[in-house]
C-alpha cells in the first residue's frame, strides 16, 4: 500500500525527545536497509523484514505568488500580468512539470521496476492519495498521477485521451478541518502573523 500526501506545508509540533529517537531509530533502519540491499529501488526481503506500506509527502509544484507575497512586491502590476493564467496561488506550467517529474519517479521508485509495490495499472487498494484543499496540490496529484499511471491497454478507455491519461480519485480535506495547515486553523499562529505584517507596514 502507498499512501501520497499532496501538501501545502507540513508541521510537526511538540517534537520531543523521545519522538526524536524514534525518529532516528527508523532512518537508521532504512539506512541499514539501503545498506544491505545496494539500492533504493529494490524489494528484496532483508532479515525477513519487507516493506509493506510507504507514506510519501511532497509539496505542491512551483505556483504563482499569493497575495501576502504580492503585497510585499515593488513590481506588483507586473507579478499581475505573469500570472494573469493561473491567478494567485495557481500552479503554473513549471510547476506541472515537476509534478510530472513527481510522479515518474514514484513509478520507478515503488513501480514493477523498483519496490514492486504498485501495478503497472491503477488499482484502487494499492494506493492512496490525500491532497490540501487547495487548486494547486489538487492539480499536482493529477498530473502526478498521469506519470504514475499511464494507462496500459485494459485502462485505456478512448482512442484520443483515454491512451494516455487514467483518472486517479483523491480525498481533500476540507480548510478548516486540516491541521496540517497550521497557518489556516491555528488561532495563535494568525495572530503573531499579524503582529508581523504591522511591523512591516511600519
Amino acid at each position: 500500500m502507498l499512501a501520497l500526501f499532496y501538501a501545502t506545508e507540513l508541521n510537526i509540533t511538540k517534537f520531543t525527545e523521545t519522538k526524536m529517537f524514534r525518529y532516528l531509530v527508523l532512518f537508521y533502519f532504512v539506512g541499514q536497509l539501503h545498506n544491505a540491499q545496494g539500492s533504493a529501488v529494490n524489494n528484496d526481503v532483508v532479515n525477513d523484514k519487507q516493506l509493506l506500506l510507504a507514506f510519501v509527502v511532497n509539496r505542491h509544484g512551483e505556483r504563482t505568488p499569493d497575495a501576502d507575497e504580492l503585497s510585499l512586491s515593488n513590481e506588483k502590476e507586473k507579478l499581475r500580468k505573469l500570472t494573469s493564467i493561473e491567478g494567485l496561488e495557481g500552479l503554473t506550467n513549471a510547476g506541472k512539470r515537476t509534478a510530472f517529474q513527481i510522479g515518474k519517479f514514484i513509478r520507478q521508485r515503488y513501480g514493477s521496476q523498483g519496490l514492486k509495490m504498485l501495478s503497472n495499472i491503477y488499482l484502487q487498494d494499492e494506493i492512496s492519495l490525500r491532497s490540501t484543499d487547495k487548486e494547486r496540490t489538487k492539480m499536482t496529484a493529477e498530473v502526478a498521477m498521469a506519470a504514475v499511471y499511464p494507462p496500459e491497454k485494459p485502462q485505456q478507455w478512448d482512442e484520443g485521451l483515454g491512451k494516455v491519461w487514467q483518472p486517479v480519485p483523491y480525498t481533500a480535506v476540507p480548510l478548516r478541518e486540516d491541521y496540517l495547515r497550521y497557518y489556516s486553523n491555528c488561532e495563535k499562529f494568525k495572530e503573531l502573523m499579524e503582529k508581523a505584517k504591522k511591523r512591516i507596514d511600519l
